[in-house]
């Protein structure tokens, strides 16, 4: 019987670590913004953050095989990452802001649980 009770509580404990691990995959919700001539970033040359369907991240493109396994994560935030919220280093498609700790993009650290990248964001192949 008490080897019962600690599988439960066990498995329970388990269920509630996977929970936990998945809000990091919860949709974002992007706001619009504008710099100070009233441009948005998309009309102002720049990438908005990557668009998901449904509530599902975007799936990291073809082209992009291995990078997560050779780079990690901040290989990903080279190109993707931003400090000031209108520009990244390489290019990318910018992260959301509540990809960074604090929620802010002007700490320039990503949220360490959100380096993890392939797992909300699937491989294409």
């Amino acid at each position: 019987m008490k080897m019962k009770k600690l599988s439960l509580a066990a498995a329970a404990i388990a269920l509630a670590m996977s929970v936990g691990t998945m809000a990091a995959c919860a949709p974002t919700v992007v706001a619009s913004s504008e710099n100070a001539g009233g441009q948005s970033a998309a009309t102002a040359g720049v990438e908005a953050p990557a668009p998901e369907l449904d509530g599902i991240p975007a799936n990291t493109p073809a082209d992009h095989q291995g990078r997560f396994e050779s780079m990690g994560g901040e290989g990903c935030a080279t190109c993707h990452g931003t400090t000031d919220g209108k520009t990244t280093a390489g290019g990318g498609a910018m992260l959301p802001e509540d990809h960074y700790v604090d929620g802010s993009y002007t700490t320039g650290e990503i949220d360490p649980v959100r380096l993890q990248c392939n797992t909300c964001h699937a491989q294409e192949s």
